[in-house]
């Protein structure tokens, strides 16, 4: 890889050379752009892979947000080439979301095309972790995969997060619902990738 220095602009390019047929050239904005005390851009790249049989032109960028006095972290990308694609996520985990006790939403993603779309995703409720993948394509169903995988689940628990107060019997029932490690994997050979993650 190839790299400029940083101009008076705080401007970069990288030129990046895997094999003739994958170049990547990119101009990115290296200076934080503050917009106010909550919301920050930290990186805005212009991408162009001039490929012989799929050229592509995309943007991409990365946003540091606080709400509700938590830091969060968005990327979002929009690829134009052989297709469009629209690719958002929410980077790192949402500690006690909406006020839920002891849980949290991590790393999702949505991708959109003209074919189809994509949605990932982990979650915790009390000890039960879970954490999904689904992509749908009409054009290319090659592509269409699942991922799902579901460890430490007892049903009493997860009611406790919502605070849900279960009479003893129903409660002691219930704690027999225990599964400890569940997986589903309906990937394509040689895998798929969302966002900057591979499922295989």
């Amino acid at each position: 890889m190839l790299k400029s220095p940083a101009s008076a602009f705080d401007l970069a390019f990288a030129l990046s050379v895997v094999n003739w047929k994958s170049i990547e050239a990119r101009l990115s904005f290296l200076k934080n752009l503050r917009f106010n005390d909550a919301v920050t851009l930290n990186s805005l790249d212009l991408i162009i892979r001039p490929s012989a049989t799929a050229p592509e032109f995309g943007i991409s960028g990365e946003v540091a947000a606080k709400i509700c006095s938590k830091d969060f972290i968005f990327r979002a990308s929009f690829a134009v080439g052989t297709t469009i694609k629209f690719t958002a996520e929410m980077v790192g985990t949402w500690d006690k979301p909406f006020g839920l006790k002891n849980s949290y939403i991590k790393d999702l993603l949505l991708e959109i095309t003209p074919s189809g779309f994509g949605v990932a995703g982990g979650i915790k409720l009390g000890d039960m972790k879970a954490e999904a993948a689904v992509l749908f394509d009409i054009v290319n169903p090659a592509r269409n995969m699942v991922h799902f995988q579901l460890e430490s689940f007892q049903l009493a628990k997860v009611l406790s997060v919502f605070d849900i107060n279960l009479p003893s019997e129903i409660a002691r029932i219930l704690n027999e619902i225990n599964i400890q490690l569940m997986r589903a994997d309906l990937v394509p050979p040689g895998g798929v990738k969302m966002g900057e993650k591979y499922y295989e």
